[in-house]
């Protein structure tokens, strides 16, 4: 009897493992987590610490980085994509902000992924997000057109009389203006197969400040929340701040 019932258990078992099996290769999606990460010309941040040199030579050091991410969307080398129309808000202090998951991505090769680095003028408006303290903390002021800010990152530098001052590198919007960045990540190799996927984004922190406009915390340091030019000159440099490294699990 004792046989008989270990027989039995033993067929329940292969049943639930080949019926998972089965399961397992009738999804017809899988999961995308972006993990961010946040480097300055390949090394790692670290925090307050004065060792950075943008290309105008600034010597600087980083106090805070929060920005949000928002709309992404998976390309097809056939044309075709998946949108989402979700936002994220990451802060480089607090790791449970540093992965963005999506699940039931459909099955397919992606070879692109395109997102905002900010807010489109949609989810961009006075109380258009929830009251967060995180959303809260980046309200933009309705003088200059209300909504988020974009992004904000600060730090000290050394100015030209070789003082140490600070920088806020504010994005946002001026009046009808939205200086919210577009990115578009091509030449990826990204497989969906009912599968759970990764992709390392890797905000290099001074292509802010070098391609195609040098920007120079002695012109735009502290106040350029309201001035257009610095927020056209970060708007262009931002669209290749970001590079993906796909791990296909």
């Amino acid at each position: 009897m004792k046989n008989s019932k270990l027989f039995v258990g033993i067929l329940l078992s292969q049943a639930l493992i080949f019926g998972g099996c089965e399961n397992d290769d009738k999804k017809s999606s899988g999961s995308v987590t972006f993990e961010f990460m946040h480097k300055v010309d390949g090394e790692t941040v670290i925090l307050d610490s004065l060792k950075y040199t943008n290309a105008a030579e600034n010597n600087y050091s980083i106090s805070k980085l929060v920005y949000y991410v928002s709309d992404v969307t998976f390309h097809k080398s056939d044309g075709t994509k998946v949108e989402t129309n979700g936002y994220h808000y990451v802060d480089i202090k607090d790791s449970t902000t540093l992965e963005y998951k999506f699940s039931d991505v459909p099955n397919g090769d992606y070879t692109a992924i395109s997102f905002v680095v900010g807010l489109d003028s949609v989810k961009n408006v006075e109380h258009g997000l929830p009251h967060t303290t995180e959303n809260d903390n980046m309200v933009w002021p309705e003088s200059m057109g209300g909504g988020y800010h974009y992004m904000k990152l600060e730090g000290k530098f050394k100015n030209t009389a070789n003082e140490l001052t600070g920088f806020a590198t504010h994005t946002g919007r001026h009046t009808n203006k939205h200086y919210y960045v577009n990115l578009h990540l091509h030449d990826l190799s990204l497989k969906v197969a009912g599968n759970d996927v990764t992709a390392h984004l890797t905000m290099n922190i001074n292509e802010w400040y070098k391609n195609p406009n040098v920007y120079d915390f002695n012109v735009y340091g502290a106040a350029i929340m309201g001035n257009p030019d610095a927020q056209n000159i970060l708007q262009q440099n931002g669209a290749d701040v970001f590079s993906a490294e796909i791990h296909n699990h």
